[in-house]
Order: C-alpha cells, then sequence, then structure tokens
C-alpha cells in the first residue's frame, strides 16, 4: 500500500465541501490571466526556473500547475486529495497539449522523495485541518519534500465552512 494510501481513503469534511457545484463556484472568478500573473509573481519573486521541480499542494483544479507547465516547467506536480477536483485537472492539457501529472495524496504524507520538490505551493489550502497538530504535521512535510533551503509559497484564507473542533465548547 502506498505510504499515503490509508490517510487518502478517509474522506475529510474539506473534501465532501467540494463535492457537486461547489468547486465551480469557488472558482468562477478565476481566469487565465489572473493565473498567468500570479505564477509570474512565484517564478519572478522565488528565482525560479524551468526545469525545477514544482510542487502544487491541494492544487485542486489544477489551474497553477497547468501554467506553470505551460512555462516549460515540466516537473510540476499538481497534488489534492480530492478525486473530483483531479479528474477536472487531469482532463484538461496546456494549450500546446502537455499534460501536467496529477497525484491524489494526503498533504500530510506526501509520496515523493526527501528534497525532491524545488518549491512547494501552499496556496488558499492551509488551516483546513481540524487541529494545530495536522497543521504542523503538513508544514513538516513540506519542509521534508522541499529540503534542507525551503522556497515556499504559502497564501492563506479561511477555509469556506466551519471547521469542525474536536474540543467541547469549540
Amino acid at each position: 500500500m502506498p505510504r499515503n494510501q490509508a490517510v487518502a481513503d478517509q474522506e475529510p469534511w474539506w473534501i465532501a465541501n467540494y463535492r457537486g457545484r461547489g468547486p465551480h463556484q469557488r472558482y468562477d472568478h478565476h481566469n487565465q490571466a489572473k493565473t498567468q500573473r500570479t505564477v509570474g509573481f512565484f517564478i519572478h519573486n522565488m528565482g525560479l526556473a524551468p526545469g525545477q521541480a514544482i510542487l502544487d499542494r491541494c492544487c485542486a483544479f489544477g489551474r497553477h500547475t497547468h501554467e506553470f507547465t505551460r512555462r516549460g516547467f515540466n516537473r510540476a506536480v499538481g497534488v489534492d486529495l480530492s478525486p473530483d477536483m483531479l479528474a477536472h485537472a487531469a482532463s484538461s492539457a496546456t494549450a500546446d497539449g502537455r499534460r501536467p501529472r496529477f497525484v491524489r495524496a494526503d498533504v500530510r504524507a506526501l509520496p515523493f522523495r526527501n528534497a525532491s520538490a524545488d518549491a512547494v505551493l501552499m496556496l488558499r489550502s492551509f488551516g483546513f485541518l481540524d487541529a494545530p497538530e495536522e497543521d504542523l504535521a503538513v508544514l513538516k512535510e513540506a519542509a521534508r519534500v522541499c529540503g534542507p533551503v525551503p522556497s515556499w509559497a504559502r497564501i492563506t484564507s479561511r477555509p469556506t465552512a466551519p471547521r469542525p473542533r474536536s474540543e467541547p465548547g469549540s
């Protein structure tokens, strides 16, 4: 069994939250021009160059992964736990016909070697887990995959659904 399969087989609340029309409604405001500006910003400010390995964790529809691939980052990989999101992401190719690689995985247990990514993107995907320890596990896993000199991009927004809490009165 792959390292992350046991975790990935459990469907957390935030996966169910992204089923049906929900994802399409959440992402309707994104367009190609905005995605190009965002990826351009990361390339410039993180000093990235084609050929480097980019890990786009919680990639959703893969718009950033697609744009990195379009720009020659042939080692860009989108990771998400949602099979619905990944099916949509994998269904389209870049304009020149290249298809990025997408992997179903839990970001707390990534199926990648230590120091195998040059940059890890965590875009609007942090803080969805139920406990601070789980959030810490996400950061530790990103650091493991990125190696001793991590290059991370993190844009955070609040989850769109209330986080369930296990502690009484939370």
